[in-house]
Protein backbone atom coordinates (compact mmCIF):
# COMPACT_ATOMS: atom_id res chain seq x y z
CA UNK A 1 0.00 0.00 0.00
CA UNK A 2 2.73 2.58 0.78
CA UNK A 3 4.09 2.23 -2.77
CA UNK A 4 0.72 3.06 -4.35
CA UNK A 5 0.74 6.73 -3.29
CA UNK A 6 4.14 7.57 -4.83
CA UNK A 7 3.21 5.73 -8.04
CA UNK A 8 -0.02 7.74 -8.34
CA UNK A 9 1.93 10.91 -7.51
CA UNK A 10 4.50 10.25 -10.24
CA UNK A 11 1.79 9.47 -12.82
CA UNK A 12 -0.12 12.63 -11.86
CA UNK A 13 3.10 14.64 -12.01
CA UNK A 14 3.82 13.39 -15.51
CA UNK A 15 0.27 14.21 -16.63
CA UNK A 16 0.45 17.71 -15.14
CA UNK A 17 3.86 18.28 -16.68
CA UNK A 18 2.90 17.12 -20.17
CA UNK A 19 -0.66 18.47 -20.36
CA UNK A 20 -1.72 22.02 -19.52
CA UNK A 21 -4.99 22.12 -17.53
CA UNK A 22 -5.65 25.60 -18.98
CA UNK A 23 -5.92 24.25 -22.52
CA UNK A 24 -7.06 20.64 -22.03
CA UNK A 25 -10.79 20.07 -21.47
CA UNK A 26 -10.54 16.64 -19.84
CA UNK A 27 -9.05 17.84 -16.54
CA UNK A 28 -11.34 17.95 -13.50
CA UNK A 29 -13.35 21.18 -13.25
CA UNK A 30 -14.29 22.65 -9.90
CA UNK A 31 -17.98 21.93 -9.26
CA UNK A 32 -18.21 24.77 -6.71
CA UNK A 33 -16.98 27.27 -9.31
CA UNK A 34 -19.24 25.83 -12.02
CA UNK A 35 -22.36 26.19 -9.84
CA UNK A 36 -21.63 29.44 -7.99
CA UNK A 37 -19.12 31.36 -10.10
CA UNK A 38 -17.03 31.80 -6.95
CA UNK A 39 -13.61 30.28 -6.40
CA UNK A 40 -13.03 27.59 -3.80
CA UNK A 41 -9.69 27.43 -1.92
CA UNK A 42 -8.40 24.90 -4.44
CA UNK A 43 -9.45 26.66 -7.65
CA UNK A 44 -6.39 27.09 -9.84
CA UNK A 45 -4.26 24.46 -8.09
CA UNK A 46 -4.08 22.25 -11.19
CA UNK A 47 -2.84 25.14 -13.32
CA UNK A 48 -0.53 26.28 -10.52
CA UNK A 49 0.95 22.79 -10.27
CA UNK A 50 1.53 22.74 -14.04
CA UNK A 51 3.36 26.07 -13.74
CA UNK A 52 5.47 24.86 -10.81
CA UNK A 53 6.49 21.73 -12.69
CA UNK A 54 7.74 23.99 -15.49
CA UNK A 55 9.60 26.27 -13.06
CA UNK A 56 7.16 29.17 -13.38
CA UNK A 57 6.68 30.17 -9.72
CA UNK A 58 5.07 33.53 -10.51
CA UNK A 59 2.60 31.86 -12.87
CA UNK A 60 1.73 29.36 -10.13
CA UNK A 61 1.15 32.18 -7.65
CA UNK A 62 -1.11 33.96 -10.10
CA UNK A 63 -3.37 30.90 -10.36
CA UNK A 64 -3.48 30.11 -6.63
CA UNK A 65 -1.17 31.77 -4.10
CA UNK A 66 -2.29 29.32 -1.38
CA UNK A 67 -0.13 26.65 -3.05
CA UNK A 68 2.84 28.13 -1.17
CA UNK A 69 1.17 27.24 2.12
CA UNK A 70 -0.69 24.04 1.39
CA UNK A 71 1.82 22.13 -0.79
CA UNK A 72 4.65 22.01 1.80
CA UNK A 73 2.15 21.26 4.58
CA UNK A 74 0.64 18.33 2.66
CA UNK A 75 4.10 17.04 1.76
CA UNK A 76 5.23 17.15 5.41
CA UNK A 77 2.01 15.45 6.53
CA UNK A 78 2.47 12.60 4.06
CA UNK A 79 6.17 12.17 4.86
CA UNK A 80 5.52 12.27 8.59
CA UNK A 81 2.61 9.87 8.56
CA UNK A 82 3.32 7.38 5.77
CA UNK A 83 7.04 7.53 4.99
CA UNK A 84 8.70 8.07 8.33
CA UNK A 85 11.80 6.04 7.48
CA UNK A 86 14.02 5.65 10.58
CA UNK A 87 11.88 8.33 12.28
CA UNK A 88 13.39 11.08 10.10
CA UNK A 89 10.06 12.87 9.95
CA UNK A 90 8.99 12.61 13.58
CA UNK A 91 9.28 16.38 13.76
CA UNK A 92 6.65 16.69 11.00
CA UNK A 93 4.31 14.39 12.90
CA UNK A 94 4.72 16.43 16.07
CA UNK A 95 4.30 19.70 14.19
CA UNK A 96 1.29 18.88 12.01
CA UNK A 97 -0.59 15.92 13.43
CA UNK A 98 -2.27 17.65 16.31
CA UNK A 99 -5.48 19.52 16.93
CA UNK A 100 -3.93 23.00 17.00
CA UNK A 101 -2.21 22.55 13.64
CA UNK A 102 -5.39 21.22 12.04
CA UNK A 103 -7.40 24.18 13.36
CA UNK A 104 -4.79 26.62 11.99
CA UNK A 105 -4.81 24.91 8.58
CA UNK A 106 -8.62 24.94 8.44
CA UNK A 107 -8.82 28.60 9.50
CA UNK A 108 -6.16 29.62 6.95
CA UNK A 109 -8.04 27.73 4.24
CA UNK A 110 -11.33 29.47 5.05
CA UNK A 111 -9.62 32.87 5.26
CA UNK A 112 -8.03 32.26 1.84
CA UNK A 113 -11.43 31.19 0.47
CA UNK A 114 -13.13 34.39 1.64
CA UNK A 115 -10.28 36.77 0.78
CA UNK A 116 -9.78 35.46 -2.76
CA UNK A 117 -13.47 35.94 -3.55
CA UNK A 118 -13.67 39.41 -2.01
CA UNK A 119 -10.40 40.75 -3.43
CA UNK A 120 -10.67 38.75 -6.66
CA UNK A 121 -7.30 37.02 -6.43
Amino acid sequence: MPILFPVILVIAGILYYVFNPSTENWFFKCPFHLFTGLQCPGCGLQRALHCLLHGDVMGALSFNAYIIVILPVLLMMVLGEWYNYHHWFDWANRLLNNRTAMIIIIVLTFVWWVVRNIVGI
